[in-house]
Formats: C-alpha cells, structure tokens, sequence
C-alpha cells in the first residue's frame, strides 16, 4: 500500500487496528459533535442572505440616484436609425446562417453612460427562444451616438426576432460591490466560525501534504465531472455553451491591473470561503442532519446550481453547477468534513478558470 491510498479516509484513522468496512455514504444522519455548531449555521445562513439583499438593494438605490431615475434615462436614449435583422446562409457546415444585425441610438441624456446595449433575441416557430445576442457601446458621452453593424453566425435559423435596449452600470461598479459583498461575508464567517476554522486547521498542520493531495484529487474530480456535464448539455440537451453567470463574469475581464486584482480576490479567494462555508458547512451540513448523507450531497448540489443561475432565469445553465455542488458535497464528507480541502479545491478551480480569461486578455495564445 503506498502512502497515497485511502486519502479521503479520517484523519484520526487509528492505525493499529483495522476499522470494519463501511459503504462511503450509508442513511444514517451526522452526529453533532459540537452542540454550538448549528446556532453557528444559522447565524451565518442568515447573515449571508441578510448581507446580499442589503448590497443589492443598495446597488440599486445608488444607480437610482446617481441616474436620477432610470425611466427617464432609458427615454432619452433615441433610435437615430431603425434597430433591424437580416438573416442570410453563411456557406458554413456547422454555422450555416449568418444574422446581420444594425442600427444607432443616440444618448440625449446630460451625463455619460457607462454601458448602453442592444439586445437581440430569436425564436423559433413554436416561440421557443433560440438564442440572444447582445452589442454594448461603452463610455457613451451625452449627444453622442451608437451605431452599430455586427454579423454573427449561428448553427439555428429563427422565425421571429425582437430587441430590448437600455443601459447599465460598468462591470467596475458590479465587481466592487460584489467583491464588498463577499468579503464583508467572508471576514464575518472566519470570525463567528473561529473554532471550527483552527479545528480543521489542526488537521492541515497534522498532515499538509495528505491535505494537498486530497485538494488535487478533489480538482481532477470536479474536472472530470465538469467536463462531462459540458459534453451531456452540448451534445444531449444542445444548450447554450456558456451560461449568462459566465458572460457576466468574463464581461469583467478587461485589461486594467486594479480590476484584475480585484477580479482575483473576489474569484479565487473569497468566493471559495463563502460558498463553502454556506453551501457545505451550512446547507451539507443540515441535510445530512435531517436526511442523511447520499440526499445531502444530492439537495446541496441542486441548491448550489439554482444559486448560480436564479439571477439570469437560465434555469437549464444550472446542470453543470448542480453536479459541480454535489462533487463539493462528496469531496466535503469523505474529508470527514474538513473546510480547508473544498475551499483548497474551489480555489483551484476558479483560479484555473481565472487564467483562461486572464492570459489571452494579456496576449498569451493558449493554442
């Protein structure tokens, strides 16, 4: 036996004598070892909902306010030239129809707008929606004008077409209120949750390199995992590639060194702490209490997917994050739930997810 097996088994294992044979995850509910652990669930529970409709509502009073109505703003932005569509075969195998899409739109508004967009969206026969695409102008400075011109190719041919127009803070405003969010969040967890944090932490002490293992196989499995729940929405259901929670994300990938440092603290360091905290140590954590380990993993997955999409109504983009969340919550117990290995895990992914947007913005081709 090498010194790698079992890496997932407890780490107080007594050595000398060997424990009876177990299945990974039998009914039988968790044992509450430290009486104070659920008031410290709820407390943060209610703290992160508390906390993220506090900074919603917040944003939007601010947008409010500083546009003095968003109505009037929205009315002051004039079609100078008719928003049209035009459909055409585009002589491409996999992408047979091109869609030409143009028109202009003037801000007769007193003050600059950060993001004035255009949004396309195509159906079908049968009114199903097919696909959106979306053409922002930026920085646009009152009496100025938006025209646009752009051709895409789509493997789908639509039969009706519509448009919704307006504008919208920078993804500077959503990424620093968002990076406020979490962190606020985060730094609150860590101190309520002190006991547990040292507790775990005594575990990474004890055996950091067993620890580093875990976290990489942990990765290789969420990996795995995302791969095939991409090629299942791909080839088996044919949905959109990409969900809007990933758009949004990429949208705020632009080349300014504050932003990407910001982008890194919110991505890769404080995210993995909050969501691990709320979804694992908190909603695992009552699951399994209340069902058992097996509808744990499974309910926790379906929460942490719906979370991730409740925002865009992409409902069907939430299948990868559905079985994202549930890898989370077996890696979560069979480490006898130690919080430093899921968050281990979610920061390697993010991080690697933050390098494929960073290094082409930056010039790095990664064919």
């Amino acid at each position: 036996m090498s010194d790698y097996d079992d890496l997932f088994k407890d780490f107080d294992e007594v050595k000398t004598e060997p424990s009876p044979v177990k299945p990974p995850f039998d009914d039988q509910k968790a044992a509450i070892t430290d009486p104070n652990e659920p008031k410290r669930n709820k407390q943060m529970l209610l703290i992160y909902i508390i906390l993220t409709l506090l900074v919603s509502i917040g944003s939007t009073i601010l947008i409010y306010i500083k546009y003095s109505g968003v109505t009037t703003v929205v009315n002051n932005l004039l079609i100078t030239e008719e928003i049209a569509v035009a459909a055409a075969p585009s002589g491409d195998t996999e992408l047979p129809y091109e869609i030409q899409m143009t028109g202009a739109i003037k801000n007769d508004n007193w003050m600059e707008l950060p993001i004035v967009y255009v949004e396309y969206t195509f159906y079908d026969e049968q009114n199903e929606v097919l696909g959106t695409h979306r053409i922002d102008s930026t920085d646009l400075a009152p009496g100025a004008t938006f025209a646009f011109d752009e051709t895409i190719l789509v493997d789908y041919e639509f039969s009706t077409t519509e448009y919704a127009y307006g504008f919208d803070e920078s993804s500077f405003f959503y990424l620093a209120t968002s990076l406020i969010q979490v962190a606020l969040i985060g730094i609150i967890f860590i101190i309520i949750d002190k006991h547990a944090f040292k507790r775990d932490g005594q575990k990474v002490i004890k055996a950091p390199g067993r620890v580093l293992i875990q976290v990489l196989i942990g990765f290789a499995l969420l990996w795995a995992t995302m791969i095939l729940s991409q090629l299942f929405m791909e080839y088996v259901i044919r949905a959109e590639p990409v969900s809007e929670n990933e758009s949004t994300i990429a949208g705020m990938f632009v080349n300014d060194p504050l932003q990407l440092v910001m982008l890194f603290f919110l991505l890769c360091v404080f995210t993995p702490i909050v969501e691990e905290i709320v979804f694992r140590k908190v909603v695992c954590t009552y699951f399994d209490a209340k069902f058992g380990r097996v509808w744990a993993i499974a309910l926790s997955g379906v929460v942490f997917g719906l979370m991730h999409v409740i925002a865009y109504g992409d409902f069907v983009q939430s299948i990868p994050y559905i079985a994202m969340g549930a890898v989370f919550g077996y890696i979560y117990f069979r480490v006898d739930r130690n919080i430093y290995v899921t968050i281990g895990v979610h920061f390697l992914n993010n991080f690697v997810s933050y390098l494929l947007y960073l290094l082409p913005l930056l010039g790095y081709s990664l064919l």
